[in-house]
Order: structure tokens, then sequence, then C-alpha cells
């Protein structure tokens, strides 16, 4: 009974946690982009880049660390790997596509009979078809809807979970040494576009494979939320 009562916990926080963290990568990539070096000593302008450059760029590991833990915490490591990679396709290559395609095919339409003059990073107009497709799936650069980086780096890390569950099951602890070896230091090259978050990812799994009490962390949230706010402010206060 105490078991399931914690699972539960567990499970609203995450649902909780991510619709919040989605939210916050929404806000991050809100243009007009300024980089944090730029950024006017004004206090709106310190106060915006202390979430933007700060305190909202943890979403993304965040992210990455509760998708490894569901995914071995749940049935996904114990299915068939067509299985997995058929629901993975639908879950998260689909909507990928449905939210990305439009922005690029609206973005060539418009450049290529001058009919838009905004300013964008990417000029469609001109381009071969291989190009056009590459900003829409995101082979080797950033899909032009740049925040689904995400979604792409994660589907690229279910096509090779059965590499990841191998190392959890026999070496869990030399396998992150070496997820963080090989991504940290880009050596997967263009597979992955953030490196963090396959090793964020890995640790999900081994925070789900090994049983951790994640509800241990409880009587240390006040510290660790104030540790949080002062690496933002240090962060942002030193640009």
């Amino acid at each position: 009974m105490q078991v399931e009562l914690r699972k539960k916990t567990i499970g609203q926080r995450i649902d909780a946690a991510r619709y919040v963290l989605i939210l916050f990568i929404a806000y991050v990539h809100v243009p007009p982009f300024v980089a944090l070096a730029n950024t006017p000593n004004e206090f709106f302008d310190w106060f915006r880049a202390f979430f933007v450059y700060g305190l909202f760029r943890c979403t993304a590991p965040i992210l990455s660390v509760v998708s490894g833990y569901l995914f071995f915490r749940g049935r996904g490591a114990t299915q068939g790997y067509r299985s997995l990679i058929a629901r993975k396709t639908l879950r998260l290559g689909v909507p990928f596509i449905l939210c990305n395609a439009p922005l690029v095919i609206g973005l060539y339409y418009f450049q290529s009979h001058g009919m838009f003059d905004g300013t964008v990073n990417t000029q469609l107009a001109g381009q071969d078809i291989l190009t056009l497709l590459n900003y829409m799936v995101g082979i080797t650069v950033r899909p032009l809807n740049t925040p689904l980086y995400f979604v792409r780096d994660l589907f690229v890390i279910f096509l090779f979970s059965p590499i990841i569950i191998f190392l959890l099951r026999r070496a869990p602890y030399i396998g992150l040494a070496l997820v963080a070896i090989v991504f940290l230091n880009n050596f997967d090259g263009l597979l992955i576009f953030r490196n963090d978050i396959a090793v964020n990812f890995y640790v999900g799994g081994l925070i789900a494979t090994r049983k951790w009490d994640v509800l241990a962390l409880d009587r240390f949230r006040i510290i660790a939320l104030m540790a949080l706010l002062v690496i933002c402010t240090v962060l942002v206060g030193s640009k």
C-alpha cells in the first residue's frame, strides 16, 4: 500500500511538472533573441535574462530525466523493438512533422514570392528539396521550429534504446560513464543535437532501474531551491 502511494505521488508530481516545464521551454524561445552577453544592464532585462538564461534552462534536462525514468519504470523497456519504434513514431515522430512541416512550407512559399519581410535566420527560398527536408525533419540541422529539437533528439535516443537497456542491465555505472564520455565530448557528431539530453535520459533510466527513492530528496527541497536560485543569479550576473 505504501509503495503504491509513493508511486502515485511521484506520478502526480511528474504530471504537474511536465506542463510547467513545457511552458518554460516555450517562454525561453519567445523572440526576440538577445544573447546573454548583449543583455542591457537594466533591471527588467536582467530579470528576464534570469529566467531565460538561468532558471528555465533546467527544463530540457529535467524533461529528459523524466523521459528516461518513465520509460524504464513502465513497460517501455520490456516491449519489442518494433512495437516501441511504432509507438514512438506515432507519439513523437508524427507530431514533430505536423508541427514543423507547415512552418517550412509556409516560410518557403512566402520567401519565394517576396511576401515575407520579417527577419529570420534561415533563408529557404531557392533551396533544393533535400535542404527543405533537412529543416523539416532535422537530420543534420536543427528543425526550423527550433524548440522541436528536443523531440527529435528524444526520438533518436529511443532508436538506440536497446544499447541503453543493455548497459543499464549489465553495467549501469560503467554505462553512465561511457554515455557521458561519448555525448558530453560530442563524439556522436550530429546524432544528438543537445548532448546532455542523452546523459540525462540515461540518468532517469538509472533512477528507475536501481529503484532509488526520489522522495527522499524532499527533505532537501528548500536547500536545493536556494542553491538553484543562487547558481542562476551568479550565472546571469557574471555575463
